[in-house]
Order: structure tokens, then sequence, then C-alpha cells
């Protein structure tokens, strides 16, 4: 099953699910987990739209809306964006260590 698939059903207007997997405010290149995350660290609406300006305050409350109706499916949707992350992350080349490039430039 696509990710488009699974998600899509069980989505409101204001969620989109990306090619990728990613679920983002429809509309935006932001991400739910994004937004989730700096909701839960910021804690309101006016400090989520400080961060990400191009959004309105409509789209914010009807995605925590949805949150609060559907806390399993989000939560769900941000494990999932966390896999990716992890995946990602562990694909990033990371280059030789300190140790080594210091054993590799002359004295």
């Amino acid at each position: 099953m696509s990710h488009q698939n699974r998600h899509a059903f069980q989505l409101p207007r204001c969620l989109t699910t990306r090619s990728d997997g990613a679920v983002v405010l429809s509309g935006h290149r932001v991400k739910l987990h994004a937004l989730m995350t700096c909701y839960r660290q910021r804690g309101s609406v006016d400090e989520v739209l400080q961060a990400f300006p191009t959004l309105s305050r409509e789209v914010v409350e009807e995605v925590l809306e949805f949150a609060a109706r559907k806390p399993d499916i989000v939560e769900s949707i941000l494990d999932e964006e966390e896999q990716r992350l992890r995946e990602a992350a562990a694909q990033v080349d990371q280059g030789p260590s300190l140790a080594e490039l210091r054993r590799r430039v002359p004295a």
C-alpha cells in the first residue's frame, strides 16, 4: 500500500500525504511533524504562527483540533516521520573523523 493511500482516507482537508510519505499541511511544505513538534515545545498557537509565518491561524487550529480528535492517527504519522528521519540520518556520509583529518594534514 502506498503512503498516500494509507493516510488519505483518515486525513482532514488541511493535511496531505506527499509521494514520499511525509504528511504536510495542504498547500504548504510544512510537515505535520514540524508543526506538532513546535506546538509541543512552545505551547501556543501564537508561537507556532511566529515560527511558521506563512500559516494561517485557521489552518493551525484545524490541524491541532484533528490531533486532539485523532491522537492515535497523529502519533502514528509522527512515528513514521521519526523513522524516516532516522533512516535518512543513517545514510548520511559522516566523512573522516577529526583524528583522521589530523593524520592527513602534514604538521
